[in-house]
């Protein structure tokens, strides 16, 4: 299963309390469907069903299964660019 560190997590607690996405809102990593072997990430307001959900203490993340099988054993870590901009990471666990 994929893990959160500390930064990630703080910053993926944040997202359900966005306006426009709710309570139970998560970031989605999913294979692209426009690039082989590419993953994406985006804002969602609930998983699909066929998605793995970690839950870390509020900070959610939902997995599509190519993903999950992709990412099991990982950790996701964010940090902020120059300009402000959240980015995800993930590395080995």
């Amino acid at each position: 299963m994929l893990t959160l560190t500390a930064n990630a997590r703080d910053i993926l607690r944040k997202v359900p309390h966005q306006p426009a996405l709710g309570p139970g809102a998560g970031l989605r990593i999913a294979l692209s469907q426009s690039k082989d072997d590419v993953f994406v990430t985006a804002l969602a307001t609930t998983p699909r069903r066929d998605d793995e959900v970690v839950d870390c203490d509020g900070a959610r993340v939902f997995l599509g299964p190519l993903a999950a099988r992709r990412f099991d054993g990982s950790r996701l870590d964010a940090r902020t660019d120059g300009l402000g901009r959240i980015e995800f990471v993930v590395r080995p666990g």
